[in-house]
């Protein structure tokens, strides 16, 4: 296996271009007050967006100016030249990132690929000029997909894979890099940040019947193996292509499902579709389907052993289900899937008095479910705050991401009952009136800076702030939350009154902030501290060094 590397000394770009991704290399400042000098009180942000390494002028690339006195960020493309300009900006403290398809985001003063960046302060009249950025290609993964006598295969589905933390438990998740192999089973992964990764082909043959000469073929992840525990992490680094990779399919031997689909009233679902999808360590890898009889029944054949979750639909009133099944090679019948109608949930959302309510528009109710694979919820807000969450059955915690500077969700009541951390459990065919979600205005802070060893304040950090209490360490907790430094170099976080700790990581696998035991190594790391109701408290982080576990 080849592997074309890429040099980040090499980025240093040239004619003035500083060298924004190479490591331990101080940013250029962007130049300010030329004598084109903008009109009083607005200013002006100017530069240049090259590829890395070649000084090629990049047509096209979006550039976007952040700052907190704006709403949104500002954006331009950059001309024929690579050059973009940002005009009538207000006065403040801004961050310049720039971002084409097949090249890595990267902001103006970064000091790794896709690192943050650093902030500046543009004031009123004034014009930064050279906010220059290079942009690096994001790494391929390629290689050919052969079957068990090693000729090529067409038509594989090839996938990209990476390790995260949802809701405190590890899973695999799909990355950008997807492919099918070509006439010659080639492929050609692309668009991949840096990282570790994990390679999938996939591939049913379309042999008919179940004579002992059908053959399906199994997941198989690099190099050759259907235990993603076995799988071989394949490390891609900024711009660089990973080739040569050889993944054989493994056959294996297919089975058959066969069962049949009734509504909540006990009557065959005669129309519809019966989904399957195979679900390896919490990404789903392969999906087949059949329609539904006249008598509700159905048969899918092909399938390789393994997890999977069945979907039907086609009952009245919109009515689904969903069951998980395992299949082991051998057929598997008498599958039943009885629909059910979402069940309801109604309530209304109240503000406490002290400040302005949000208007509906701005507030975002989420209905978070314990098992997302089993279904989803579709929650609508109303004007006069009222809500409705239509939901499938199953523990759901309901949150409210993003409420603005001045609110945070107070507690969640469900006849008079506090379910704000425990959820609701939620039965079929059900409506559950008379919840209550409570926002408050009383709002706790932690902010501060985060400090590199030799006292400077950085960007490029992860905060994490975790109540002292571990059983609260749960899915969701409204005790736990991750920030980053903003353009200010400071990070915010809002929380409920209690006693916490405060760590901050120069990298983090993402999600990782909510695994418990995570959180049990930093600890010893952080910086205790407790906030009272309304406190603001201001707390400078060393930035600490985390072994791996």
């Amino acid at each position: 296996m080849s592997r074309a590397r890429v040099s980040l000394v090499a980025l240093v770009a040239s004619a003035g271009i500083p060298a924004l991704l190479a490591q331990n290399l101080p940013a250029q400042a962007p130049a300010r007050d030329t004598p084109a000098r903008p009109a009083i009180g607005i200013a002006v942000i100017r530069g240049r967006v090259l590829e890395a390494g070649t000084d090629r002028p990049l047509a096209r690339v979006d550039v976007r100016a952040i700052s907190p006195v704006v709403s949104q960020p500002r954006a331009v493309k950059t001309d024929a030249n690579g050059v973009y300009e940002i005009a009538d900006l207000p006065p403040g403290r801004y961050v310049v990132s720039a971002s084409k398809a097949n090249y890595l985001t990267t902001s103006f003063g970064a000091t790794r690929p896709m690192g943050p960046g650093k902030g500046f302060d543009l004031a009123a009249g004034t014009m930064a000029e050279r906010v220059n950025i290079a942009l690096l290609h994001a790494g391929v993964i390629a290689g050919t997909v052969v079957d068990e006598f090693g000729d090529p295969v067409v038509d594989a589905q090839v996938m990209t894979m990476r390790f995260v933390y949802v809701n405190g438990e590890r899973r695999l998740t799909m990355a950008p890099g997807r492919a099918s192999t070509n006439d010659v089973g080639e492929f050609r992964a692309f668009g991949l940040p840096p990282g570790d990764y994990i390679v999938a082909a996939t591939y049913r043959s379309m042999m008919g019947g179940l004579d002992t000469a059908a053959v399906t073929y199994a997941p198989t992840f690099y190099p050759g193996t259907a235990n993603v525990g076995e799988a071989q992490r394949i490390a891609v680094g900024a711009g660089q292509t990973v080739g040569d990779l050889v993944l054989p399919v493994l056959p294996v031997q297919p089975a058959r499902i066969r069962g049949s689909v009734f509504d909540s009233r006990g009557r065959a679902v005669s129309k519809g579709f019966v989904n399957i999808m195979q679900q390896i360590a919490g990404a789903m890898v392969f999906g087949a389907g059949a329609p539904l009889s006249p008598d509700g029944t159905f048969t899918i054949d092909g399938i390789a052993p393994g997890d999977y979750i069945m979907r039907a639909g086609g009952g009245l009133d919109g009515e689904t289900a969903a069951v998980r099944v395992s299949v082991n090679g051998s057929e598997l019948s008498g599958i039943q899937l009885i629909t059910a109608r979402p069940s309801l949930l109604k309530g209304r959302i109240v503000f406490g008095a002290g400040a302005a309510p949000l208007k509906a528009s701005a507030v975002h109710l989420n209905a978070v479910r314990g098992d997302p694979g089993l279904g989803n919820s579709t929650v609508t807000v109303h004007d006069d705050l009222t809500f409705e969450i239509k939901t499938t059955p199953g523990h759901l915690l309901l949150r409210t991401p993003n409420p603005g500077p001045q609110w945070r969700l107070n507690r969640v009541v469900a006849d008079d009952v506090d379910v704000t951390d425990t959820g609701l459990d939620v039965p079929p065919n059900t409506t559950l009136s008379n919840i209550v979600v409570e926002m408050t205005h009383h709002v706790s802070e932690i902010s501060g800076r985060v400090l590199t060893p030799d006292g400077q304040s950085t960007r490029d950090a992860y905060v994490i702030v975790f109540t002292q209490d571990p059983a609260r360490w749960t899915t969701q907790s409204r005790h736990v939350a991750m920030s980053r430094p903003g353009g200010d170099d400071r990070f915010r976080v809002l929380l409920p009154a209690g006693d916490y700790f405060v760590c901050a990581v120069a990298d983090i696998v993402p999600g990782q902030w909510t695994d418990p035991a995570y959180l049990g190594r930093i600890r010893e790391h952080a910086i205790a501290f407790s906030l009272g109701e309304d406190d603001k408290r201001a707390i400078d982080v060393a930035l600490s060094a985390i072994p791996e576990s």
